[in-house]
């Protein structure tokens, strides 16, 4: 498809909202697609440098407290 024609229906397509129906048949199509090392790469690229904000941040640390302190649990169970 020429690169006219698809500026076109993505310009007619802009601002349409879709049905829950068409964003779940979007959602599982795309599940489990694999992306190129080069896509990979371009996405590392695009990313460095930003930071988390400070409320993700928070949410990080919280996650991270609960792994740690399930692991102890789980590492006291097997020793004992």
């Amino acid at each position: 498809m020429p690169e006219e024609t698809r500026k076109k229906i993505s310009i007619a397509c802009t601002g349409i909202p879709k049905s829950d129906e068409t964003k779940k048949r979007i959602s599982d199509t795309l599940k489990g697609m694999r992306k190129t090392n080069a896509h990979k790469k371009n996405i590392s690229k695009c990313r460095t440098g930003r930071k988390h904000s400070e409320e993700t941040r928070l949410k990080i640390a919280a996650t991270q407290t609960r792994r740690h302190a399930e692991r102890r649990a789980a590492e006291e169970e097997v020793i004992t």
